[in-house]
């Protein structure tokens, strides 16, 4: 099978968003859709704010049905703490021909400026073998240090099948000022991407969690997303979430690397610690990679990014906790329009501040081929049918 045909946009340049009434569209992109065909619709974006009340929706939006495919919401305690990020997963599920209009937006939840950076969205066609589940709903509390269940992916692969794995979610806490997060993505052996002492979120209050991984996998398979409390002090829920697993086809390029113990520095300057080098071919590679980090104070950030041969390639995402050790779970998404050749992607961190002993585990980067999507034909969106998914229909 050749690559799948993708088309995607990426802007950048900074943009901000002001208007807690409107949607502001901050990526577009069209594909030429073949009737019968479900394509993978991904969001990437970080964001910050110039107020210490941050409050940000984003969401994925297909034009010609006037249907939010996701929605998600994300809400930090203080400027201070965070330049954070969003990564969102949708489908779109057998769409007409022609034209498929689908846009990323943003809207503020409070009286801010939020500035969005490098907002990237892709679209690109589903492949055979490929699984997926999601979730929309908002869970019930868990106060409990014992993981629950969330969203579960069941399926049977063949023998030796590579799958490229991405798992999504929000995890909010809505009780107390010291509410306390866990999230992992679990295969009833391991654990992925548990935080090792917490992910804070404080009362009332959300952020996102994602992980990238990659596995050889055979036979019956089932994987979930879970989530606790840290401390059992306060309740937590999460709702969005997304467990996808991209099936390897023949003759696609699916690089992978990983490092989960954990490094330590207190220095300034990025250095790598998950690294993928590989012969790459002159296409674009749908780059992404995930990550836990900390710092040991409350003063200081930490930061973490993803590059593409020695450059960064998206928003760093930086994290100054409101709790000592408090950790973070960050995952990050690119288009990387390669150069035949070798080339090293990274997840890089740094003691942003040279100060402070800044942490990172549970680390992974990934590339994935994707082929140029055909060119799209000269149309205008058009209205249809709502596709389900979260949230209240907008008026356009």
């Amino acid at each position: 099978m050749a690559a799948r045909s993708a088309w995607w946009d990426n802007r950048s340049s900074n943009q901000t968003v002001t208007s807690t009434t409107d949607w502001t569209t901050i990526g577009r992109t069209t594909a030429l859709g073949v009737a019968g065909t479900s394509y993978w619709v991904m969001g990437f974006v970080s964001y910050s704010t110039d107020t210490a009340a941050v409050g940000i929706q984003f969401d994925l939006w297909h034009e010609n049905s006037l249907s939010q495919l996701i929605v998600r919401k994300d809400n930090v305690a203080s400027v201070a703490e965070v330049s954070a990020r969003a990564f969102l997963i949708g489908k779109l599920t057998t769409p007409g021909g022609g034209n498929q209009i689908v846009s990323m937006r943003a809207k503020n939840a409070a009286a801010q400026t939020v500035t969005v950076k490098e907002a990237t969205i892709v679209v690109f066609a589903t492949a055979t073998g490929d699984q997926y589940a999601a979730d929309d709903t908002t869970t019930a509390g868990n106060v409990t240090t014992t993981y629950a269940d969330f969203v579960t992916l069941s399926w049977t692969a063949g023998t030796n099948e590579d799958y490229l794995i991405l798992a999504a979610m929000e995890l909010e806490g809505f009780s107390g000022s010291s509410a306390a997060a866990k999230g992992d993505l679990y295969n009833g052996t391991t654990s992925y991407g548990a935080p090792d002492t917490n992910f804070r979120t404080g009362a009332s209050q959300s952020m996102a969690w994602g992980q990238v991984l990659k596995a050889t996998l055979s036979g019956a398979q089932t994987w979930k997303l879970r989530y606790a409390d840290t401390n059992s002090i306060a309740s937590i829920k999460a709702r969005y979430g997304r467990i996808l697993a991209l099936k390897n086809q023949a003759s696609e390029d699916m690089f992978y690397a990983e490092s989960r113990t954990k490094s330590t520095k207190t220095t300034s300057g990025y250095t790598a610690k998950a690294t993928s080098t590989q012969t790459a071919q002159a296409v674009p590679y749908l780059l992404l990679g995930s990550a836990c980090i900390d710092v040991s104070n409350t003063t200081n950030y930490v930061g973490a990014e993803l590059t593409a041969a020695g450059s960064a390639i998206d928003a760093p995402a930086l994290w100054k906790p409101s709790g000592n050790n408090a950790d973070m779970a960050v995952a990050y998404g690119a288009i990387d329009s390669a150069s035949a050749g070798s080339r090293a992607w990274t997840v890089s961190y740094s003691a942003v501040d040279a100060a402070g002993t800044c942490g990172i585990y549970e680390a992974s980067v990934a590339a994935m081929q994707l082929a140029t999507g055909a060119t799209v034909r000269p149309a205008s969106a058009k209205r249809g049918r709502m596709l389900g998914g979260v949230g209240r229909m907008m008026r356009r």
